[in-house]
């Protein structure tokens, strides 16, 4: 469930109900606007364990780095995403489920 969103974000609101991506959608780059491919030049699975915008950690513990598993720390009970790394769902669906589903989602679709 959405708490908050950064500057520039229009796509979510507090409260929104979204499943996390793995491989996120920017959804201009040559491979998204494809109906061929998901698989996003600019948003594909980041393995560094930094954010796609800026290659920085938004974790730290003591003062030290704790890195974003492909960029969404969906083991964690807080986390930090690009908006294209994360897709709406409906606000009845059963979260304990759908979370299931995060692998399997391409951005830009509603559940």
């Amino acid at each position: 469930i959405v708490e908050s969103v950064g500057q520039g974000v229009t796509e979510f609101l507090e409260g929104d109900h979204v499943l996390t991506l793995f491989t996120g959608e920017c959804k201009t780059c040559r491979h998204c606007t494809s109906s061929k491919s998901n698989m996003c030049q600019n948003l594909g699975l980041e393995r560094r364990g930094v954010m796609h915008s800026d290659q920085e950690t938004r974790f730290l513990i003591k003062g030290q780095p704790v890195y974003h598993y492909c960029a969404v720390s969906s083991f964690s009970e807080y986390t930090v995403v690009h908006s294209g790394c994360a897709v709406k769902v409906r606000p009845d669906a059963p979260l304990d489920k759908l979370c299931l589903f995060s692998c399997g989602v391409a951005a830009g679709k509603y559940l």
